[in-house]
């Protein structure tokens, strides 16, 4: 459809029932949602020019829910539909970035009117920014945030195929934030008002998935009662984006090839061919040009599905982008009964050092587990809930080289014990009882090794950092 039509209303309670009914009789493709949630929920896939908001939803308020939809689709048009008419409450909306605020009673002709106003001004803003958008980090949602030299080059290369029809593959280990740089394309593409439409290829049987990309005709095979459409056509005019797209057995491998290639398929059980216009992504947290070496993967295949390749680095190789992801989750993890959280330069030092094996998606859950069990206001060391074998302090005590040298068993615990120290501020006591050792034994070997009250005096400055 070249020009869209589609209305999403979020309603509380009856609007009136004669304005679904007219527009649905003038074309329209209206969807109707009874809570605010829900609309949030339904505007995750879909898109729509306009969105019709209930001012007064039930248990929450319509102007929170409206920040959210701009926040979520800036380029969709709200029209507010107050009980009352006030003019605090048309303020209110327009502050937030209403496109008009009607009240009751509704003229139905002037709500069809503003309604056709608002798609209109959908489809010039959308010309105006089209080519002219710069990605930034608010381009990426969640987890994608960093300054770091790999993801400004990230950023850089999503800026520049973004606009493109190009197939994208995106590659990286699992919890990398994959999946977010797939909806950054889709969303600073000229498709970003159509469907972005998700498939995990590992979450679903082989058996299973060739029927949910393709759909199948009634009769088709022995529990199709009814006409299925696949996620194919519900991406059509938009992305489709395959994540783990290397699980996908050989036999549909040739059959995704066509698509690609032709954007021709058919549903099972269909002899009729069909055709749509969509935009590949993938992503995998292998190697796929080693799997198509170990003849997993189809080549022609995957050199369709990578015309441009983003590898995207784990977060153990870049450090620095650890404090603002930290800073980002503790602003924007919102959790009942529990206040803002702040964390210490120690806990965030540790943070920092930690190897994390499941990426960024393992930083979230950490923070999140922090906000919930901390007493404080102040995330401590003492509240990181990992242990030390992935952790710097843990590598510096292994068999680790120095330039091509072996550490001696006696340069290990010297910097285990300071780093220790460290971590309790220079607390003798507390740093004995975390070793193992009496405090007997601890000053002995503070004595052994030459660390002196200067050098335990700095761990303790350390905090006030």
């Amino acid at each position: 459809m070249a020009d869209r039509k589609d209305i999403l209303i979020i309603n509380g309670k009856d609007m009136g029932k004669n304005l679904k009914r007219e527009l649905l009789r003038m074309g329209y493709n209206v969807e109707e949602v009874f809570d605010g949630n829900t609309g949030l929920e339904q505007l995750e896939s879909e898109n729509y020019p306009v969105i019709l908001l209930n001012s007064e939803l039930p248990g929450i308020e319509g102007n929170r829910i409206l920040k959210s939809i701009k926040e979520m689709r800036p380029f969709s048009e709200v029209i507010v539909l107050g009980e009352h008419s006030t003019m605090r409450g048309a303020f209110d909306s327009m502050r937030l970035g209403a496109y008009d605020y009607l009240s009751r009673p509704f003229d139905l002709s002037q709500v069809i009117s503003t309604i056709e106003e608002a798609i209109e001004h959908c489809k010039k803003h959308k010309s105006k920014n089209q080519g002219s958008r710069e990605l930034s980090h608010q381009s990426f949602s969640s987890n994608m945030v960093g300054e770091s030299s790999a993801m400004k080059s990230i950023l850089d290369l999503v800026q520049k195929v973004a606009p493109t029809n190009s197939a994208v593959l995106v590659q990286g280990e699992t919890g990398t934030g994959k999946g977010l740089i797939a909806n950054a394309i889709h969303s600073n593409s000229p498709r970003w008002d159509k469907s972005f439409i998700v498939v995990n290829c590992s979450a679903i049987p082989d058996t299973l998935l060739e029927s949910e990309l393709f759909g199948y005709e009634k009769g088709a095979f022995t529990d199709a009662t009814r006409l299925k459409h696949g996620l194919l056509e519900a991406a059509d005019g938009g992305t489709l984006f395959l994540d783990e797209v290397s699980e996908i057995s050989p036999s549909l491998q040739s059959k995704l090839l066509r698509v690609v290639e032709t954007g021709d398929f058919r549903r099972l059980g269909s002899n009729r061919e069909m055709q749509v216009d969509l935009r590949i992504v993938c992503a995998t947290n292998r190697d796929l040009y080693e799997e198509v070496a170990s003849r997993r993967f189809r080549e022609d295949l995957y050199y369709r599905l990578s015309v441009v390749t983003i590898t995207v680095p784990p977060l153990r190789k870049r450090p620095e982008d650890i404090p603002l992801l930290v800073d980002f989750f503790l602003d924007n993890l919102k959790i009942s009964g529990k206040g803002e959280k702040i964390i210490s330069p120690e806990a965030m030092e540790m943070l920092q050092d930690y190897d994390w094996p499941g990426n960024i998606r393992e930083l979230r859950n950490v923070i999140e587990r922090m906000i919930i069990l901390s007493e404080r206001n102040t995330i401590k060391v003492r509240d990181l809930p990992f242990t030390t074998p992935n952790h710097k302090a843990a590598k510096q005590s292994s068999l680790m080289l120095s330039g091509e040298r072996y550490l001696t068993l006696e340069q290990l615990e010297k910097i285990y014990i300071e780093k220790v120290l460290k971590n309790c501020h220079g607390h003798r006591s507390r740093a004995a009882k975390i070793l193992g050792v009496t405090r007997h034994t601890l000053y002995n070997k503070l004595r052994h090794f030459g660390i002196d009250e200067k050098r335990i005096a700095s761990f303790k400055s350390f905090r006030k950092k």
